[in-house]
């Protein structure tokens, strides 16, 4: 309505416009102002309809963008994000370099998994043990190591403790690279999917 209107406007005053100022009397005069009018309209309902498409596309792309993850998976998310950003934060805590950088890479290998999830929730039931199991047991070690690092009384048996958790932080960090890999690996072959069934669409239509 709101483009008609507009178009309507305008063509009338174009078609005024050239009625006053231009010195051509008679049916011609009345016939070259109706056309310049009606070329007014035209061009100015073809110009609004491109904006206006341009706006509900973009208002589509936002809403697409913003679109709420089901509730499940947001639930997964939240949790999971959080506890690799308390484990990060813990990293500060830690007076041994190599192992505090091993944590935080495991960290950002755990985001990039969550990361996933929010861009795919369908992918959701293929890290249930990764979120059930896994994550869970690397923030009680990560806790635990920590807090045998900060003990004043450093024995033998902490020390050797503390080494086993610094050997298996490698051995985390895999685990975590494995899942993320199967994750890529799947959108890969979704991706094969697609591009053969669009090949055999083109060749049928051809």
């Amino acid at each position: 309505m709101l483009k008609t209107i507009f178009s309507m406007i305008s063509a009338i005053a174009a078609y005024l416009f050239f009625r006053t100022f231009i010195p051509v009397a008679g049916f011609s005069g009345f016939m070259l102002s109706f056309l310049i009018g009606l070329a007014v309209l035209i061009i100015v309902r073809r110009t609004l309809s491109r904006i206006f498409s341009k706006k509900d596309d973009h208002d589509e792309i936002v809403d697409e963008k913003s679109a709420p993850l089901p509730e499940q998976a947001k639930k997964v998310y939240d949790s999971g994000t959080k506890a690799l950003i308390r484990m990060r934060n813990k990293t500060r805590m830690i007076r041994n370099n190599d192992a505090a950088r091993k944590i935080q890479n495991i960290c950002k290998v755990g985001m990039e998994i969550f990361e996933d999830i929010k861009k795919n929730p369908s992918d959701l039931r293929k890290i249930r043990t990764f979120t059930n199991y896994y994550l869970e047991s690397t923030e009680k070690i990560i806790n635990r190591y920590i807090e045998l690092s900060n003990r004043k009384d450093r024995t033998r048996e902490i020390e050797e403790s503390m080494q086993k958790v610094e050997s298996v932080l490698d051995q985390i960090k895999a685990t975590f690279d494995k899942q993320l890999a199967s994750l890529l690996e799947d959108d890969l072959l979704d991706l094969d999917v697609e591009l053969k069934v669009l090949k055999k669409t083109m060749t049928y239509e051809g």
